[in-house]
């Protein structure tokens, strides 16, 4: 009797202890359950980013604030330039930066400007930027600003906005005069273009340049104007052809370093293109001519450089009995 008493209380304790060490199992995870949360709860307090990854950009705090005012909404159209931008920020700004792009559409070719503002002090609480055609930060089309608010205390804010501008043909795209290249030889794209013409020749005709086609206006290859656009980075320029051909018209971008060939009307002619006359809205009218075995003809061409196409707009031909 004595014995299964003993036995009895010996099992009593082995399931005592072994509901303690089960106890104490589980409340030791829930500790290191508890602290894993907490950790992280206190981490996205203290760290508050935008999904651009940069952890000193803050979302939604009072205390680093920037906000756009005017345009008081996104994706409005303009038609008119230049356009103000103003806005507000929070104490203890130390310089706004803006980043301003450009959408390649059919209009332009895309850009990008990176620029801080000049007329803004540490510690104001109002700015201004202003944009234009003629500053590389507005171009036709879609353009996309970031204003990005830099703090004393190291920790930035950025607010984005988007307006429309809308080609209207007079006078967004603007060229300064059509003439001899080489006056633009200072420019920081003339080498590269140069370059780049010069084996788009020898590619079209199968047979190396072994002159410098760029200066030789009088033979077969060479470049007989060029119009520069400074507001835009546009660059159209024409080229004699060979004997009975029209000749070639190039759209280049200084932005993209792009060379393009304009498309041409499918009518074969002997007319060559002359010259460049005075851009009416987007299109630039190109007067052209032949005259061969007792006939003659006058040629008008129109020039749409947005989408780099020539097509033929009348023709005058005339022949004498010999």
């Amino acid at each position: 009797m004595e014995e299964s008493r003993s036995k009895a209380l010996l099992y009593a304790v082995i399931i005592f202890l072994v509901a303690v060490i089960i106890a104490l199992i589980f409340f030791m995870n829930f500790d290191v359950s508890l602290s894993k949360k907490e950790a992280e709860t206190v981490k996205s307090e203290e760290t508050i980013v935008e999904p651009n990854g940069d952890e000193n950009v803050v979302e939604k705090d009072e205390s680093h604030l920037i906000e756009i005012t005017s345009p008081s909404k996104d994706l409005m159209t303009f038609n008119k330039a230049p356009i103000l931008f103003e806005g507000k920020v929070a104490e203890g700004v130390q310089k706004i930066q803006v980043i301003s792009e450009g959408v390649e559409n059919e209009h332009v070719y895309p850009y990008t400007d990176d620029y801080t503002l000049k007329n803004f002090k540490a510690g104001d609480r109002t700015f201004t930027y202003r944009v234009n055609t003629g500053y590389n930060n507005l171009k036709a089309g879609r353009n996309n600003y970031k204003f990005i608010a830099h703090f004393e205390d190291g920790k930035k804010a950025e607010a984005k906005i988007s307006l429309n501008y809308v080609f209207d043909g007079e006078g967004v795209i603007a060229f300064d005069g059509c003439g001899d290249p080489t006056k633009y030889k200072n420019q920081k794209w003339y080498s590269d273009l140069k370059a780049d013409f010069n084996a788009l020749a020898t590619k079209a005709y199968d047979k190396p340049v072994l002159f410098d086609v760029w200066n030789n206006n009088f033979n077969s290859y060479g470049v007989r104007e060029l119009c520069y656009a400074a507001d835009s980075g546009v660059v159209i320029l024409m080229s004699s052809g060979e004997y009975c051909s029209l000749g070639h018209v190039y759209r280049y971008s200084v932005a993209s370093g792009d060379l393009a060939e304009a498309s041409y009307p499918s009518e074969k002619t002997c007319a060559t293109m002359f010259e460049f006359k005075a851009r009416e809205g987007n299109i630039v009218p190109i007067s052209g001519g032949f005259g061969d075995a007792g006939c003659s003809g006058n040629y008008n061409y129109e020039y749409d450089f947005l989408l780099n196409k020539i097509t033929l707009k009348n023709s005058d031909i005339k022949c004498v009995d010999l």
